[in-house]
C-alpha cells in the first residue's frame, strides 16, 4: 500500500474510533468547558483511595457536601471555599454511596474502624455521637424521625440523637435502606442454592412499629442495587446483574405492581424522575420512560459500560459521567449535545446539580459551572 493512501486510512480509522467514543465528536483538550457550561469555581483536593463513591449534594442552597479524599467536606456552594471538613476514622476514604442529612445533622458511617456510624453538626462538622458495629455497605435511609443502617443480615433504626430502637433481623443481608411517608424499605439480594439465578426483595415495614407490611420479590435479579425513587404513593425501582432485568412501579403502600417494563432488558444502576419522565441509567445506556406506563420513550447509548450511578438533571438537560467524561443530553430526545472531562482534564468522577449549578467532580476538583448553554457550545 502507498505510504499517502495508508495514512489516508489510519486518519480514517481514527476519526472513527473518536466518534465511537464520544458521541457529539468533542476532543477533551479542545472542548470550550469555560464557555458552554461557564465555570464559576474551583475546589483542589488530594483523591484518596477509590475517591468519591457518592455524588456532591447541595444542602439548601448555600452548601455542598463531598467526599473522595479523607475527608467529609462542606463547601460554600457560592464561592468554592471549605465551611468544615470532618477528618475521617483512620484516614482511610468514605466509602459513603448516598450522602445524607437533615436541617442540623449530616449522617454517614465508616467501614475501615468499627464499621462506626455517626452524625456531625451541619453547620460546624463536629460530631454529635458515633456508635460501631452497626453500620456497613451501600445506601442507608433517612426519615423525618429516624435513621437507619444496613448492618449485614440486621437493619438497624436509629434515634437522631443516636440511640437504637430497633433493630431488624433477616436470613439475608440489607444493602439499601429507604423511607417514605412513614414506611421503611430494606432491599436485599441473595442467589439460593442449586439455582444460578439471583433472587430481589423489597420489604416494606412500618416506621414506628417494623412490623412487616409487604414484601416483593423478584427471582430473576436483584433489587438490592438501586436506589427507589418516590412520588405520590409509587415507588420506582430496577434490578440490576439478574438474568431479566426490569424497571418497576410499585403502589409504595401495598407492593402491588402497577406497571413493568421487562421487554427492554433494563439494567437499572439509577432511576431519577424528572416531570413526567423517569430516566434510567443502564451503565451503558441512558433510557426514557412514560413513568404512567413504565413504555420507553427514547435510549442513547454511551460509550463504555460504566456502574457509577451519576445520573442528574437540570433545565431540560441530562447530566451523566461515562468512563471518565461528563454526557450532557437533550432530556427530551436523548441526543448527546456536549461531552467533556474536567477543565484539569482530569477523569470526571460525580457530577450532580442544584440551585442553578452543575457540580463536577474530577480525580482533582470539584467544580461548580452554570447550566449548559447551547448557544455558547463552539464544538
Amino acid at each position: 500500500m502507498k505510504p499517502f493512501a495508508l495514512l489516508t486510512l489510519i486518519l480514517m480509522l481514527t476519526n472513527c474510533l473518536g466518534c465511537l467514543n464520544t458521541p457529539n465528536g468533542d476532543d477533551p483538550d479542545t472542548t470550550n468547558t469555560e464557555e458552554s457550561l461557564g465555570l464559576l469555581w474551583e475546589y483542589e483536593y488530594d483523591y484518596q483511595g477509590w475517591g468519591p463513591r457518592a455524588m456532591p449534594k447541595l444542602v439548601g442552597d448555600s452548601l455542598i457536601l463531598m467526599t473522595g479524599d479523607q475527608f467529609i467536606s462542606c463547601i460554600y456552594a457560592d464561592s468554592g471555599l471549605v465551611k468544615w471538613q470532618y477528618p475521617l476514622p483512620g484516614e482511610n476514604e468514605s466509602k459513603i454511596r448516598h450522602l445524607l442529612f437533615d436541617d442540623t445533622q449530616f449522617y454517614g458511617w465508616q467501614q475501615s474502624i468499627g464499621n462506626r456510624v455517626f452524625a456531625l453538626d451541619i453547620q460546624t462538622g463536629l460530631e454529635n455521637w458515633s456508635v460501631d458495629s452497626c453500620g456497613y455497605i451501600f445506601r442507608h435511609g433517612l426519615s423525618q424521625n429516624y435513621y437507619y443502617a444496613p448492618y449485614y443480615n440486621k437493619l438497624h433504626k436509629f434515634s437522631l440523637d443516636g440511640i437504637v430502637s430497633d433493630t431488624i433481623n433477616s436470613d439475608h443481608s440489607f444493602l439499601i435502606a429507604s423511607s417514605f411517608e412513614g414506611k421503611v424499605y430494606g432491599s436485599q439480594s441473595w442467589s439460593p442454592k442449586g439455582n444460578p439465578k439471583s433472587v430481589g426483595r423489597i420489604i416494606c415495614y412500618d416506621e414506628e412499629t417494623m412490623d412487616s407490611l409487604w414484601a416483593h420479590n423478584e427471582p430473576g435479579g436483584s433489587l438490592a442495587m438501586c436506589y427507589p425513587v418516590f412520588e405520590d404513593d409509587i415507588l420506582y425501582v430496577g434490578t440490576i446483574w439478574g438474568a431479566n432485568n426490569k424497571v418497576l412501579a410499585l403502589n409504595a403502600e401495598t407492593g402491588e405492581v402497577i406497571w413493568e417494563n421487562g421487554s427492554n432488558s433494563i439494567s437499572a444502576i439509577k432511576v431519577l424522575l424528572a416531570g413526567d419522565i423517569l430516566y434510567v441509567e443502564t451503565g451503558a445506556s441512558v433510557r426514557a420512560l412514560n413513568k404512567e406506563t413504565g413504555s420507553q420513550i427514547w435510549r442513547s447509548n454511551l460509550p463504555n459500560p460504566d456502574e457509577s450511578p451519576t445520573l442528574c438533571y437540570l433545565d431540560g438537560y441530562i447530566y451523566i459521567e461515562n468512563y471518565g467524561r461528563l454526557y450532557i443530553l437533550d432530556a427530551n430526545t436523548g441526543e448527546g449535545v456536549h461531552s467533556m472531562r474536567g477543565p484539569d482534564n482530569a477523569s470526571v468522577e460525580q457530577v450532580s446539580t442544584g440551585s442553578g449549578k452543575i457540580f463536577v467532580q474530577s480525580t482533582q476538583h470539584l467544580y461548580a459551572f452554570s447550566p449548559y448553554d447551547p448557544e455558547k457550545d463552539t464544538d
